[in-house]
């Protein structure tokens, strides 16, 4: 697929012919201005100043949906929308397509169900003791703090150490992975910078790779487990395979859950009623899950994207091969006909569907570990170092982009 499509990149002067005047408007995601203070008000402007499906000429020209029906239909028939590339704008940091993401159906199935047995709530359930180490050892650190820059001394480390531990990766190489996955992710750097950090990501990956064929297998350390991986036919993975896969999970493990972290903790620092409410619940297992879903419907991070694989009509605008979709979950899980006032956080709501996992063949395998992740963070905290705060005269800086996040947190107590 990537051989036959050729994306632009910059701003369009004029949009395309089948493009109706009426349906352009003008929307950059990756704006460092727009986007400084508060990400997700940008997107929800959108309900009341565009089509429910417009077309923007930034990055080479894009669609916008916006209702939740609309981007689960999306994400649900990959046989119009492609799922490659994942970017917007697109920069080829990495050489071929991610394994099983950027693959479409059939091609997509073998390599999930690889994945999906290391992944599911059983599973991750084995993994609790390993997530809970993690971040005890980080609140180890500054137990005795006062004030911490909260993105630094846990939300970004913590996810590091939990995939280290995972791939049975040396921990001391954190601080190195962390510092690539800043060059590949931010919007902020340079398609040269991103691709450079691509290029060190197969570096970093062929030596790990190399050294798991070296040593037994062991199928708790998920390198291990793929390296030494063999199907029905005792055929394993490609080298290239291996490298696909290895990188997907380097970015799903790390940027996303740092993303979704510094959202979550900067709105219950505003709000120690809220922490009151999980404190009181700690041991209840059913209500921090319900609390969980609930910032995650609130905070979704993600703007997935899709590619139209051949000329159709969606929802009466008339769609052209190669033309690129985005799909912002912000406006998913914020849709008024879905979520009764979607803008007030709600711990105890119960009808839920939130979408920043996805929908369809393609909704994230890692899941069930982000939201243990998000309720093991939540216990060790709230039990060690409750009633955080936002340090008075302190401000959070914040970035679009195809991952959302914040570049700052300070918490005082």
């Amino acid at each position: 697929m990537s051989a036959t499509f050729e994306f632009k990149s910059g701003y369009q002067d004029s949009a395309p012919a089948h493009v109706p005047q009426d349906l352009v408007h003008d929307f950059d995601h990756v704006d460092p201005a727009k986007f400084a203070e508060d990400p997700f008000g940008p997107f929800l402007a959108l309900r009341d100043s565009a089509p429910p499906i417009f077309f923007s000429r930034h990055h080479g020209g894009f669609w916008v949906v916006q209702g939740y029906d609309d981007l689960k239909e999306v994400l649900r028939t990959p046989a119009l929308f492609s799922s490659w590339p994942m970017n917007i704008p697109y920069v080829p940091a990495w050489p071929r397509k991610l394994v099983p993401v950027e693959l479409d159906p059939p091609e997509h199935k073998k390599y999930r169900a690889l994945l999906a047995p290391l992944f599911t709530p059983k599973a991750v359930e084995l993994m609790e003791p390993i997530i809970r180490r993690s971040a005890e050892e980080l609140v180890d650190r500054f137990q005795n703090e006062s004030e911490i820059e909260f993105l630094e001394e846990f939300a970004r480390p913590f996810p590091t150490f939990v995939f280290m531990r995972l791939m049975g990766l040396p921990l001391e190489d954190s601080d190195k992975l962390l510092d690539i996955e800043d060059r590949i992710m931010r919007p902020s750097h340079a398609p040269e910078v991103k691709i450079k950090a691509g290029e060190e990501i197969v570096g970093y990956m062929v030596r790990a790779i190399e050294s798991a064929k070296q040593a037994p297998a062991n199928d708790d350390e998920l390198l291990s487990y793929m390296v030494h991986w063999k199907d029905q036919e005792q055929r394993g993975l490609t080298d290239e395979e291996l490298l696909d896969m290895g990188f997907l999970l380097f970015m799903a493990g790390l940027d996303t859950v740092t993303s979704l972290f510094g959202f979550a903790f900067a709105h219950l620092a505003r709000h120690h009623d809220l922490q009151q409410y999980l404190i009181d619940n700690l041991n209840n297992n059913d209500v921090l899950d319900c609390a969980i879903e609930e910032l995650l419907r609130k905070f979704p991070t993600v703007n997935t994207n899709r590619t139209v694989l051949q000329d159709c009509e969606f929802k009466g605008v008339q769609l052209k091969r190669g033309d690129r979709i985005m799909l912002p979950i912000v406006l998913a899980n914020h849709d008024p006909k879905h979520f009764d006032d979607p803008a007030t956080v709600k711990l105890d709501r119960k009808d839920n569907p939130q979408m920043l996992f996805g929908h369809g063949p393609h909704k994230c395998l890692g899941q069930y570990l982000g939201k243990r992740e998000l309720r093991i963070a939540l216990e060790v905290l709230l039990r060690r170092k409750p009633f955080f705060s936002i340090p008075e005269g302190k401000r959070i800086s914040t970035y679009g982009g195809g991952v959302m996040g914040t570049t700052t947190l300070p918490l005082s107590w």
